[in-house]
C-alpha cells in the first residue's frame, strides 16, 4: 500500500466529507471508491465505444444505404 497526499480545494473538500457521511465511510474510501467507479466507467466507455466502431467498419454499406 502506498500513501499520498491529496490537494483539494476546500469546496472539493466539504463535498467529499457530505459525500463521506452520506454513505457512512470515511474520506479515504469514499475517495478510493469515487477513483474506482470513475475507472470502471471508462473501461465500459471505450468497450462501447470500440464496439460502435466495429459496427461502424463492419456494416459501412449498409449504414450508408439506411442514411439515404
Amino acid at each position: 500500500m502506498s500513501t499520498m497526499s491529496l490537494r483539494m480545494s476546500d469546496e472539493d473538500s466539504a463535498l467529499l466529507r457530505r459525500l463521506a457521511e452520506r454513505e457512512n465511510r470515511s474520506m479515504n474510501d469514499t475517495a478510493i471508491l469515487a477513483i474506482r467507479r470513475l475507472a470502471e466507467q471508462t473501461v465500459v466507455e471505450d468497450a462501447f465505444a470500440d464496439a460502435v466502431s466495429k459496427v461502424a467498419e463492419r456494416d459501412a454499406t449498409l449504414l450508408d444505404l439506411l442514411s439515404r
